[in-house]
């Protein structure tokens, strides 16, 4: 078992803060094989996504990205100041629009919500690709 590799990055409530975010999971998809790139890049984008536009209320609000790499697996956490929020419980309904992140969230890693005292914290985890 290797030594793990912390990051963490605190973000500001923008949509341009989506693409960073992305662009550090891309960086590090050599050590997470091609498919969990692909899958990790999507999974942080929505939690982000979703942080901005739920879990804030002004550009100055912060999003705080923490991602851990270890053999192959990333873990991490994304924490914002919103209110707090639940996992959706069902699928989104055909024809629906918006609502989709969490639940994309989910079906591509282990997704667990947290409230904190200053907001919320999702915690994720993609198994290694092998």
């Amino acid at each position: 078992m290797s030594d793990s590799l912390r990051f963490s990055i605190r973000l500001p409530a923008h949509p341009l803060s989506v693409g960073v975010a992305r662009a550090v999971v891309r960086s590090l998809s050599r050590s997470l094989g091609s498919h969990n790139a692909d899958s990790a890049e999507l999974l942080l984008s929505e939690l982000v996504t979703n942080s901005i536009r739920h879990g804030s209320r002004t550009p100055d609000d912060p999003v705080d990205v923490e991602l851990v790499l270890q053999d192959r697996h990333l873990s991490g956490s994304v924490c914002d100041l919103g209110p707090l929020f639940d996992h959706p419980a069902e699928r989104p309904l055909p024809g629906q629009v918006g609502g989709f992140g969490l639940h994309i969230a989910a079906e591509l890693g282990d997704v667990t919500i947290q409230r904190t005292n200053r907001g919320n914290r999702v915690i994720f985890s993609l198994a290694p690709d092998l």
